[in-house]
Order: structure tokens, then C-alpha cells, then sequence
């Protein structure tokens, strides 16, 4: 998922800067002429952690054929036939062969299509401010009888803010999709959409996954604080445990990190045990009780990096208490 949206970035990057340099060309020196780009430079989805990328060289030929090599597979893939491996990007519409349908938001503009033997991903712009964005499209995803997948169905663990994002599913079909929401500014949004058809079911049911421990699904989705970045982590589980830890960039310290996910654990239904400060050390104890009325363990650390003093270590432990 995450070359997934690198590779759209990049597109995005390439294409809009492509399209006003030849704008400008075109408007100096007439449509039959092809001069090259020198640079170019485009924000991406605004956030305080997140910059802009620059296209330096090249012409529109040059661009186009960097995006075909960038998407063309450099080792064959042998679950689709050479047939199947082909990759269409299509600019300013969506693809002539739709795998099912659903329902786009209103006054939505498309500003490309990527269909690849995986997925198909779709990028509109929308009038409209991201959090309103939100709540109104999953109100008509709903109606059309698309639902949406709880997050404590998908998982948990630390979660940025610039990774916010929901999985709705088609029961009847098993088909899936996943919405990712961006504010261009306080007027306009960008969400980004992403069609599967095929071998998804464990998206609209994740505990059918063969080998999931149903551990996983224990840990909360704690989101860290506005202006917070997630740099790294991982997430393990199995024989009724689980963990997910991250390195967190904030200037907070590990007291008000702490007291952040806290909130975010009571709101989950977790209780609090006992907790303790100790300036670059702070740590919680939890319990819960799931629907099957089992009892769960769990505990919060966090950690000041002692050669980075804005980045922390957080570490979240899930553990299924005995009968």
C-alpha cells in the first residue's frame, strides 16, 4: 500500500508539473514545439510533516516515459498472464471498464485513473472541506449498500494522521474498496480510492485470514497528536499476544504522549491499572474484556530517545489474561 501511494505521488508530481510547463511553452512558442522542462515544483496534500517534491530536466516525452518505466514490472509476475500484467494510466477520466460500481462524490473531478492487475486507484478532487468530505461520501457509500469495516476490525496499533483511511465492503459481492482523504486547503480535498475485485475477502473479514491471531485485533488504533509523525514501527502477534511499537517525531514529551493515547485507550474501552512518569520514561497498565467476556492485559510505554530529543519510542502490548 505505501509504494502504492509513493507511485501516485510521483504521478501526480510528474503529470501537473508536465502540464504547466507545456502550458507555458505552448503560450511562448506555439503548439509544434517541445522544449524542455527545467523545473518544476508542486506541494503535495498539505500537513505540517509533509513538503514538496521538485522535477528538475526533461521534456513532456521524457515524463511520460519515466511514468511508463516506473510502472512497467522489472520481474515477471507468475499469479497473471503476461496479458493481465499491463498497467493503464488514463488522465482526467476513469477507466472505459469499471470492475463494479459504487457511487462517486458529488461535483467530484477526476484527475486520473491507474488500473494494474492488483487494483484499480482512483484520484478525484472535490469542492469541499476534507472532514465534511468525509462524513457526506460515507453517508452515500452506506446507501448504495456499502459498509464500512470497523477499525477495531482491521487492527490497531499508532496510527499518523496523514495515514487516515477506511475500508468499505460490498457483502453480497465481497468486493472492497479504501478511501484515503487529503485537505488541498481549507476549500478543497483530494481522495484517493482504491477498487479490489478479487482475493480480498479477509479485507471485509479479517479474522477469516488464515493464521491471524485474533490477538491483533485487540490492539487499539491510537492516533498520535497533530504535528506528530510516524517514522518507523512494526506489529507482531501469535499464541494470544500482541504488539505494535513506533518511533513517534513530536516535541511532546513522554508524559503528555502518554496522556494522549491514554484518552484514546479509555476511549476504546480500556480501564486503567496503574501508570507511572519517570521525565524520560512513562508508562501505563490496562485491562478489558472482550464480547466473549475473556480478559485482556495490556501495556503502554514510551520512551525519549536519549540522542534525539524530539523523537519518542512508543510500544503498545496486548496479552489474553488466563481462565
Amino acid at each position: 500500500m505505501l509504494r502504492n501511494l509513493i507511485v501516485i505521488l510521483i504521478l501526480v508530481v510528474l503529470l501537473m508539473g508536465c502540464a504547466a510547463e507545456r502550458n507555458e511553452i505552448m503560450e511562448e512558442q506555439g503548439p509544434s514545439e517541445s522544449a524542455p522542462v527545467t523545473s518544476s515544483e508542486i506541494a503535495v496534500p498539505s500537513s505540517e510533516n509533509v513538503g514538496k517534491v521538485e522535477v528538475v530536466g526533461g521534456n513532456e516525452g521524457d515524463l511520460r516515459e519515466f511514468i511508463q518505466r516506473w510502472f512497467t514490472p522489472m520481474v515477471e509476475n507468475p499469479s497473471y498472464p503476461s496479458e493481465e500484467q499491463q498497467t493503464t494510466i488514463v488522465i482526467g477520466e476513469l477507466p472505459e471498464d469499471m470492475p463494479f460500481e459504487f457511487p462517486l462524490p458529488e461535483e467530484a473531478v477526476v484527475f486520473a485513473s491507474i488500473q494494474s492487475p492488483y487494483d484499480l486507484q482512483i484520484m478525484l478532487d472535490v469542492p469541499m472541506d476534507s472532514a465534511d468530505l468525509m462524513g457526506t461520501y460515507t453517508q452515500n457509500l452506506e446507501e448504495a449498500n456499502w459498509n464500512q469495516v470497523p477499525e477495531s476490525s482491521q487492527g490497531g496499533g499508532f496510527v499518523s494522521a496523514a495515514e487516515n483511511w477506511q475500508i468499505f465492503c460490498d457483502e453480497p459481492s465481497q468486493n472492497a474498496l479504501t478511501l484515503q482523504y487529503f485537505a488541498k486547503s481549507d476549500q478543497e480535498s483530494e481522495i484517493r480510492i482504491t477498487l479490489y475485485d478479487k482475493d480480498v475477502e479477509y479485507m471485509c473479514d479479517p479474522q477469516s485470514m488464515g493464521g491471524q491471531d485474533p490477538s491483533s485485533l485487540m490492539l487499539p488504533v491510537l492516533d498520535v497528536p497533530a504535528g506528530a509523525l510516524v517514522t518507523g514501527g512494526g506489529s507482531s502477534s501469535g499464541g494470544g499476544s500482541a504488539e505494535s511499537s513506533s518511533d513517534i517525531r513530536t516535541d511532546l514529551s513522554p508524559k503528555e504522549l502518554n496522556a494522549h493515547f491514554s484518552r484514546q485507550m479509555e476511549d476504546a474501552g480500556w480501564n486503567s491499572l496503574d501508570s507511572g512518569d519517570e521525565g524520560s520514561f512513562s508508562w501505563g497498565s490496562w485491562e478489558m474484556k472482550d464480547e466473549q467476556d475473556d480478559s485482556w492485559n495490556g501495556i503502554l510505554i514510551i520512551l525519549k530517545d536519549p540522542v534525539d530529543a524530539d523523537r519518542l519510542f512508543a510500544l503498545m502490548r496486548v496479552v489474553k489474561g488466563l481462565k
